[in-house]
């Protein structure tokens, strides 16, 4: 699994990953990880799009905090504007179709606010009667300045799903939009604009894997190649 991480539209920068391009002694060596348990597999399986290799999280076993298990990215830095797209295949985990099991597997951070939660937007799947979904969230703060969340949930493919969301931070300006499968950026499967959010102040890191859930999951989670990108939309 690529890491690609870009910091305007026109500069681009490809992490050290010599091990992706062959799936033969691949590791995670261009990310920073939490697994205590060995269970984030670099491997032909998880690859999609054509990829050599991809990331596979096992999610069975329980070493770690929460038995958490997950890739981290900390190369942004305060960004107000992050985008970022990935390749992320469900169908390998077992989950209850009446939406009541849910696992945390997309997470952005900000470091800069001490007082605030570290969580600014947040993905997790569930499973429903077609197959599977994911509920999303970013937070806001309202017109009586409580903290909200904008929520949304959106169906996927059961099998590989292009994931890409942009995050705007701004006060009253801020945005928050998701993409699922699409090929360009005209129509965004989930939009929320006008945010108030500058309070967050940007985000510092992201994480992808398994991050917590209200169940003990069984199976695997498959992710691929992952780009972020300032403005830009990426696409497929």
């Amino acid at each position: 699994m690529k890491l690609i991480i870009w910091g305007a539209a026109l500069y681009g920068l490809l992490l050290p990953a010599s091990g992706f391009a062959a799936c033969a002694g691949g590791t995670t060596a261009a990310w920073e990880t939490e697994d205590p348990g060995n269970h984030l597999l670099v491997n032909a399986m998880a690859a999609m799009r054509g990829s050599d290799c991809g990331l596979e999280i096992q999610l069975g076993g329980t070493e770690g905090p929460n038995g958490k298990r997950y890739v981290q990215d900390s190369t942004p830095n305060q960004e107000t504007r992050y985008r970022a797209r990935f390749y992320f295949d469900p169908s390998g985990v077992g989950i209850a179709s009446d939406g009541s099991e849910k696992l945390k597997f997309f997470n952005q951070q900000q470091l800069s606010q001490s007082s605030l939660p570290i969580g600014v937007a947040q993905m997790k799947l569930k499973g429903t009667s077609s197959g599977y979904a994911i509920r999303a969230w970013a937070r806001w703060t309202r017109p009586d300045s409580s903290d909200g969340k904008r929520r949304v949930t959106l169906p996927l493919e059961n099998g590989p799903n292009i994931i890409e969301i942009e995050l705007i931070i701004g006060n009253g300006n801020g945005a928050y939009r998701i993409w699922i499968n699409k090929s360009n950026e005209a129509n965004p499967d989930f939009e929320a604009t006008h945010l108030n959010n500058a309070t967050y102040g940007g985000i510092d890191r992201i994480r992808l894997g398994y991050l917590g859930g209200n169940f003990t999951p069984a199976g695997s989670l498959f992710i691929d190649e992952f780009v972020s990108t300032r403005s830009s939309f990426i696409g497929p």
